[in-house]
């Protein structure tokens, strides 16, 4: 039988984008938040509407997808995006699945040269 699925959509690029609902669960004890309606919503936002996607330098074949929800301030008074990351695994895998998601207040390989873009423009 196969794993149901909390997520079914299809991404940018045309790709059927599936997140298992045993990975949600799996993750629910560091992201409490992947328990919210709310919450993958947002990831469905990401993967069928991302700002930028990457190449993930972490996880061969798969891509990390970002959107920003906007910007935050941390206690020391220096302002950060907020995104919402998501990372999908393409290569082995059909339909495509999600890995993990999860907030972020960075895209670190872009910020140091280290990864392609192969969606969007930082502006």
């Amino acid at each position: 039988m196969p794993p149901s699925n909390c997520l079914d959509c299809t991404d940018y690029a045309g790709r059927r984008v599936v997140f298992h609902e045993v990975n949600r669960v799996n993750h629910l004890a560091k992201r409490p938040y992947l328990a919210h309606k709310s919450y993958l919503k947002k990831v469905k936002l990401v993967l069928v509407s991302p700002q930028w996607v990457y190449e993930s330098l972490s996880v061969a074949g798969a891509l990390c997808y970002y959107r920003s929800l906007g910007t935050k301030v941390t206690p020391s008074g220096q302002v950060r995006h907020n995104f919402v990351k998501v990372v999908v695994q393409i290569s082995g895998a059909s339909p495509a699945a999600v890995r993990t998601t999860y907030y972020d207040d960075a895209i670190e390989p872009r910020e140091h040269g280290q990864t392609t873009c192969v969606h969007g423009k930082w502006p």
